[in-house]
């Protein structure tokens, strides 16, 4: 079981994210010829790492220690054909695209510990592959062309379970110095051949093979033939020895064109080789210089910021010499102070005096507040007592009033039953009753109310009296305590006065300093500012040089598609203003009809990830197909088709849709648009666009795309319709 990889495919974290960023930063911007990506647990190879490789001529490409199944999200493997060393193992391939043929310079490939169960032929391509690690896999076979590792010294087949038997290809391999495999599981050859090492083996697998091992070894190997050539079972021997010694000859004369083939095929080889290892180090030399350059420019930015901080250094020292004198001066002064503290010790007598005074003062306050509360309470019980007396007697007359008030109702109400004209002069009589006993409370309260109040002012007044004694208290107390102040100021007024004036001075240069310390930092500060921006630039220049170099690496290929691209795909994407992916589409050769089934998926899948620019280019195909078929409306309508002659109008729709903006024109002979044979420019096409204003039908669809001028008229171009022969 492989442990070094994850069980689970997981979402990057923050951190895997930031490893992931460094390790792309830095195999751009180290000298070196590694491009390292391993140990981050990526699922997928980030785009574009295979054509950096190419430009960055990266020899070595690290992909170990991941959750990677396959190539293609790093882009193609023909950028990686000058790449020596690629390793891949510990992570979860299932097969090896056919494309690692384009690997030509490959010396170590390591794929262990992934989950391969077949190995494709064309592997055999690599022949400059010296390192092969295929262990830990699920391989049950190694294929045939692997005989063409002719410079292989160290393979591992290990671990893997299902794999048997060796093959007999391996007596090819010349140079294999280190073989490992798990003798308790192969089968064949048997343990008594493979138990004496991989020479052995070769030995067995030579002597298996017999004349044919020897055919196979001279003509891949390139050496000269031998003049007794043997023929096996199967050639035909001529009877006749003159003829037989004719075919031999011939057979001879045909394998030495052969060598002298392969040997100006490899001198082609080794020229381009030294061509392009000049190239590498002409590269390698002009960007050893450039690093010189921006280290020496780093060194002299260095010595200046040195020489800066000697400076400040130097004048900090001087300003801690001088605090240092500042504090020496101010412990005079305490000291100073000190001094006149002891001599101020005799006043001492004198404030013990003025404390028991202030004392004394104070339990007589404290005397004269417990007697006024005293008093005071002393009143409030009388007055109360008096209220209390005052209700009692109005309850008790009240009392009186309510006996004799039912004592009469219930005489009134006797007599009423007999009487009933009295019983009104007698109710009219108790309501004046009544209301006198009311108007008697009235009053009764309104007395009590005057006696209260009286009580109130009597106790204000007392109040009153208490508060001046405290104020003329109060008074005497601030009296003694100015005529203190005073004996004390007149003794220590001069020593204060000295202490003030060298307290101010001291505050004062305090001040000055943190003034000029606040100017250094900020000087200081914009000094790094400066410096930051420096370096910003710098690198806003280095990735604007590789930016450059890789616009001027760009393939010739893809050149030639963009400008092979359909004039219609052009248009859309121009009015989409999503110039910048022409190269998307000419690399997956997206045509009219391609681009009228075009979907935000497949968007995607070419390499438009913007919503906005999605957005828009299928806004862009939409309004070009209304278009189109909104003109073919008004065309039937208006052209009535003849039998054998036009083409329905389904079979329109079926024509690749004209350029947006410019609407196509019916179907129509070719000869009756248009009076030209060919095209004017290229001479070879049928013209089948017409140019409007003008009306002239003159050049192919391909050849139009550039013109903007009629090249027969010379009028501009407004329009571009394209024409449709029957």
């Amino acid at each position: 079981m492989n442990l070094g990889m994850p069980l689970f495919k997981k979402k990057l974290n923050n951190d895997q994210k930031k490893v992931l960023q460094e390790k792309l930063r830095l195999a751009v911007d180290r000298p070196d010829t590694i491009y390292d990506l391993a140990n981050i647990g990526i699922n997928k190879i980030p785009e574009g790492v295979f054509s950096k490789c190419k430009v960055l001529q990266k020899q070595a490409l690290l992909l170990q220690n991941n959750c990677l199944e396959d190539f293609k999200s790093g882009g193609d493997l023909n950028d990686l054909s000058c790449l020596l060393v690629l390793d891949i193992s510990h992570n979860s391939f299932t097969s090896i695209p056919k494309s690692i043929n384009h690997l030509t310079s490959l010396q170590k490939l390591d794929i262990s510990h992934n989950k391969l169960k077949k190995l494709p032929d064309e592997i055999g391509a690599l022949k400059e592959l010296q390192v092969l690690n295929i262990s830990n896999n699920q391989l049950a076979g190694l294929p045939a062309t692997i005989k063409n590792f002719r410079k292989l010294d160290t393979l591992d087949i290990s671990e893997n379970r299902f794999l048997t038997n060796l093959p007999a290809n391996l007596c090819y391999l010349k140079e294999l110095k280190n073989f490992r495999f798990d003798q308790a599981r192969i089968t064949y050859p048997a343990k008594e051949i493979t138990s004496h090492g991989i020479e052995e083996i070769i030995r067995w697998f030579k002597k298996l093979k017999g004349d044919e091992f020897m055919l196979d070894n001279d003509e891949c190997d390139g050496c000269p033939p031998s003049k007794s050539p043997s023929f096996s079972g199967s050639s035909p021997i001529p009877e006749d020895q003159t003829k037989f010694e004719e075919a031999i000859l011939e057979r001879e004369r045909q394998k030495e064109e052969k060598y002298k083939e392969r040997l100006r095929l490899e001198q082609e080889i080794f020229d381009v080789q030294t061509e392009n290892a000049t190239l590498v180090l002409n590269a390698q030399k002009e960007r050893a210089e450039f690093l010189t350059q921006i280290e020496k420019s780093e060194m002299e930015a260095q010595t200046a910021l040195a020489r800066q901080f000697d400076n400040e250094n130097h004048e900090r020292n001087k300003l801690l010499e001088q605090l240092y004198l500042e504090e020496n001066h101010l412990d005079d002064t305490v000291n100073l102070v000190l001094q006149m503290s002891e001599r101020a010790k005799h006043t001492d007598a004198l404030l013990e005096e003025l404390e028991q005074e202030q004392s004394r003062i104070d339990a007589l306050v404290k005397i004269t507040q417990e007697e006024s509360e005293k008093l005071r309470k002393q009143e409030m019980i009388e007055a109360m007592s008096y209220v209390l007396n005052e209700m009692e007697q109005s309850r008790r007359k009240f009392d009186e009033y309510e006996a004799q008030k039912e004592a009469s109702l219930k005489k009134s109400i006797k007599s009423t039953e007999k009487e009933d004209h009295t019983l009104q002069d007698v109710l009219h009589r108790k309501d004046r009753e009544q209301q006198m006993l009311v108007q008697q409370i009235i009053t009764e309260e309104e007395k009590q109310k005057s006696a209260f109040q009286l009580l109130q002012f009597q106790k204000d007044a007392k109040l009153i009296r208490i508060k001046k004694q405290v104020d003329l208290i109060e008074a005497e107390l601030a009296r003694l305590s100015l005529l203190e102040m005073q004996k004390r100021q007149e003794k220590n007024e001069q020593e204060m006065n000295t202490l003030a004036e060298m307290r101010i001075q001291t505050a004062v240069l305090l001040s000055q300093l943190i003034d000029e310390q606040e100017q250094r930092e900020q000087r200081l500060k914009e000094t790094v500012s400066q410096m930051e921006e420096k370096r910003e630039d710098d690198a806003k220049d280095y990735w604007l040089i590789q930016f450059q170099r890789l616009l001027e690496s760009k393939p010739q290929l893809l050149i030639d598609e963009e400008n092979r691209l359909d004039v219609f795909v052009v248009d859309i994407l121009l009015h989409a203003h999503a110039k910048e992916y022409l190269p998307h589409f000419a690399r997956h050769r997206i045509d009219e009809l391609k681009m009228r089934a075009i979907t935000k998926e497949k968007l995607h899948e070419i390499g438009v990830k913007d919503g906005k620019i999605q957005a828009d280019i299928l806004a862009g195909v939409k309004s070009a197909v209304l278009m189109n078929d909104d003109f073919i409306k008004r065309e039937a309508t208006f052209v009535k088709p003849e039998k054998d002659a036009t083409t329905p109008v389904s079979d329109l729709r079926e024509n690749p849709i004209p350029p947006h903006g410019m609407p196509t024109a019916s179907a129509l002979p070719a000869m009756n648009v248009c009076g030209e044979s060919e095209c004017v420019v290229c001479m070879d096409r049928r013209p089948e666009v017409v140019f409007l204003t003008c009306g002239h039908v003159c050049t192919c669809s391909i050849c139009c795309q550039p013109l903007n001028d009629c090249p027969i008229c010379r009028q501009t171009i407004i329009q571009k319709c394209r024409l449709f022969a029957v």
